[in-house]
């Protein structure tokens, strides 16, 4: 994992459900600067400069997963190898 901390990572889950920063602010307990300031430091870690780059860098990386269950996907956040 390219050292991101558990809150950045639940950032990173919302953001992959696809939701605005205000929305991943409600779902967290966070404003949506937070959420903002969140975002500017998963990106260079991940090495991306976008919302969409970033999703797709955690998918190839691994870092999350999305399971289909019917036509909505679930996201499964590994942790040490494990789901």
């Amino acid at each position: 994992m390219p050292g991101l901390t558990l809150r950045q990572l639940d950032v990173l889950r919302e953001l992959a459900k696809g939701q605005s920063n205000k929305r991943i602010g409600r779902a967290l307990m966070l404003s949506p600067e937070t959420v903002h300031h969140h975002l500017k430091a998963i990106y260079p870690k991940l090495g991306v400069s976008r919302r969409d780059d970033a999703v797709a860098e955690a998918y190839r990386r691994a870092i999350i997963s999305r399971q289909m269950s019917g036509a909505m996907g679930t996201l499964v956040l590994f942790e040490g190898g494990r789901k």
